[in-house]
C-alpha cells in the first residue's frame, strides 16, 4: 500500500482544486518563462524563431505517442489555434501593430468561460458570488494592464494608429486564445486523452501551421546562423512544452461540469503568462512600467478572489 502511494500521480494526492491550482500556477511560470526567451529571441528573424519554438516543443511532445498513438481532432485544431495566435502576432509585428493588439491577448479567459457555457453547460459553484464577479474583473483589468505595461505603458502605445484593423486582430487574437483554452480542455476532460499524448497533436498542430507559413517566407531562412538567439529560442520551444502540459494536468485535476469556477482559474492562469514576462523583464532587462506592474498584482488579487469564491 505504501508503494502504491508514492506512484500516485501528484494530481490524485492533492485534492482536486488545489492540485488545478498548483498546475494552473505552473503553467503560468512556464509560460511565461517561454515569452521572456521569445522576446529574447525576436531580433532573429521571427519566422526561424517561431518554427524553431514549435519545432522544439513538437519533438518533446512525441513521448506522447508511447501513451496514446490515436490522433486527437479537439487537440490538434487547440494547436492551430495556438499557432494562428503567433502568426497574427508576427503579422502586428510587421507592421509596427503589435503594441495595439498585446492588450487585447487577455481576453481568452472570457472566451473560454463563453465557450464552456455554450457548449458544455455547467455552472459556478460558489461561496460568493461577490468574490466570484470581483474576481474576473479584478483579474481581467490586471491582465489588460500587463499587456500595455509590456507595451511600453499608456505614453508608449499611439492610440491614434489604434483603428479598425487593429481592433479586429486583437479580438481575433482573443478569440484564438480562447478556442485553444476550450478545445485542450475539451480534449483532456470530455475525449479524455492523457496529457502528454495531447500536447502531441496540440503541437502538430502548432508545428504544422508554422511549416507552412515558414515556406511562404523562405527568404527569412537564407543566411540564418545558429547563435545565442537560438538558444533562446530552443529554451523558448521547451518552456512552451512544459506550460502546455501544466495546463493539461489542471484541468485533467477538474473535469467535472460542476468545476466551472476551478476550471475558469486555470483558464485565467494560462492566459497570465504576462505576469512572469513583466516580472523577468523588470528584472532581467530593466524595463519598469507602473501599469506593468500594478496589472501583475491585480490578476494575483484577482485569482484570490477567484479562490475565495469557491464553495
Amino acid at each position: 500500500m505504501e508503494q502504491q502511494h508514492i506512484n500516485e500521480p501528484i494530481e490524485r494526492t492533492l485534492q482536486p482544486g488545489r492540485s488545478a491550482l498548483v498546475f494552473g500556477v505552473l503553467a503560468s511560470l512556464f509560460f511565461g518563462f517561454w515569452g521572456y526567451f521569445d522576446k529574447l529571441a525576436s531580433p532573429e528573424s521571427l519566422y526561424v524563431t517561431n518554427l524553431i519554438v514549435y519545432g522544439v516543443a513538437f519533438v518533446f511532445s512525441l513521448f506522447g505517442l508511447v501513451q496514446r498513438r490515436r490522433p486527437s481532432l479537439s487537440a490538434l485544431a487547440a494547436g492551430v489555434c495556438g499557432g494562428g495566435i503567433n502568426i497574427l502576432i508576427l503579422y502586428s509585428l510587421s507592421r509596427n501593430k503589435l503594441v495595439l493588439v498585446y492588450p487585447f491577448v487577455s481576453f481568452g479567459a472570457v472566451f473560454f468561460v463563453l465557450f464552456s457555457f455554450l457548449f458544455l453547460g455547467g455552472k459556478f459553484v460558489t461561496r460568493s458570488k461577490l468574490s466570484l464577479v470581483a474576481g474576473i474583473i479584478v483579474a481581467l483589468s490586471g491582465l489588460v494592464l500587463c499587456g500595455i505595461g509590456l507595451s511600453g505603458g499608456f505614453a508608449g502605445i499611439a492610440w491614434e494608429r489604434l483603428d479598425f484593423e487593429s481592433i479586429s486582430i486583437g479580438m481575433l487574437i482573443a478569440l484564438l486564445s480562447g478556442m485553444w483554452v476550450f478545445l485542450t480542455f475539451y480534449a483532456i476532460t470530455k475525449e479524455r486523452v492523457p496529457p502528454l499524448a495531447a500536447a502531441t497533436w496540440v503541437f502538430a498542430g502548432a508545428f504544422g501551421l508554422a511549416a507552412a507559413v515558414s515556406l511562404g517566407n523562405l527568404q527569412h531562412f537564407a543566411g540564418y546562423h545558429f547563435s545565442e538567439l537560438t538558444t533562446y529560442a530552443i529554451l523558448g520551444g521547451v518552456f512552451i512544452f512544459l506550460g502546455e502540459l501544466s495546463t493539461h494536468y489542471a484541468f485533467r485535476a477538474t473535469p467535472q461540469d460542476s468545476q466551472r469556477l476551478e476550471q475558469s482559474i486555470t483558464a485565467f492562469l494560462s492566459n497570465s503568462e504576462l505576469i512572469p514576462i513583466v516580472i523577468l523583464s523588470v528584472v532581467f532587462l530593466k524595463e519598469r512600467t507602473v501599469e506593468g506592474i500594478t496589472g501583475a498584482a491585480l490578476v494575483l488579487g484577482g485569482i484570490l478572489l477567484l479562490n475565495l469564491a469557491k464553495d
